[in-house]
């Protein structure tokens, strides 16, 4: 099948409105009084890394990672339900067991943070629009593993390559104090669940690889998008931007 950029768009937009109005409305509606958290001694011995910021944004990008790499429409279908997967079991656990980052071991204050370099301010950043509930499991985690193990079903090479992000953005979300550690092992699981119902069993066998995947300049063209995200943050970052101070 030749690849339909255009139905392409449509799913990532539809995946990308719907899993974040539904994170909001149950992160922005979640009671400090009713959520718990799910400490282990693993929590204790991890520091606040405010530069780890960095990693755990790559997810923000790491998940149009398939849309990038994945040629084939049909694949490609197969991630996007994954994607849903993932999404519609997530909120249903978020709102049955809601767990909150709040009493992290070495998580600071808001107040605590003083935006003086671009790591602190990517860290204030990210508590202040990102609700500190919705932890369990990991969104993080759940759609990185489903992005890195899609990519690896269309050509094995694209997913190696995706593995450093998904243990960088593992490391990142226990190092900036925004997940339990609890919270990414759930996530990585239902990840590899959600690739396991909806992508394993997909009909490609017989396929070549340059039918299932596209060639380099796809990863390079991922990663140009990538290097630009984060070179916009750096320009909100020099121009002052303090969205906490709203």
């Amino acid at each position: 099948m030749e690849p339909r950029p255009w139905e392409k768009v449509q799913l990532v937009l539809v995946l990308f409105v719907g899993t974040f109005a539904g994170y909001y409305a149950v992160g922005l509606t979640a009671s400090h009084d009713t959520a718990a958290g799910l400490p282990t001694p693993l929590d204790d011995a991890i520091p606040l890394v405010p530069g780890a910021m960095w990693l755990y944004a790559w997810v923000y990008t790491a998940m149009f990672y398939p849309a990038f790499v994945v040629r084939c429409p049909f694949l490609f279908r197969r991630a996007a339900l994954a994607y849903a997967v993932v999404v519609a079991v997530s909120l249903v656990a978020w709102v049955a067991y809601p767990v909150t980052s709040l009493g992290l071991p070495g998580r600071p204050a808001m107040e605590a943070i003083e935006p003086a370099s671009f790591p602190l301010w990517g860290l204030k950043v990210n508590y202040t629009l990102d609700p500190p509930f919705n932890c369990f499991p990991s969104l993080h985690m759940s759609i990185a593993t489903v992005a890195a193990l899609s990519a690896a079903h269309a050509r094995r090479l694209w997913g190696l390559v995706a593995v450093p992000p998904v243990v960088g953005i593992a490391v990142a979300i226990v190092a900036v104090k925004q997940h339990w550690a609890l919270d990414g092992v759930a996530g990585v699981l239902l990840g590899a669940f959600a690739y396991a119902v909806a992508v394993r069993p997909a009909r490609v066998a017989g396929r070549s690889e340059d039918e299932l995947a596209y060639g380099w300049r796809a990863p390079a063209s991922y990663l140009a998008f990538h290097c630009g995200v984060y070179a916009v943050l750096f320009a909100l970052y020099v121009a002052g931007w303090a969205p906490w101070e709203r």
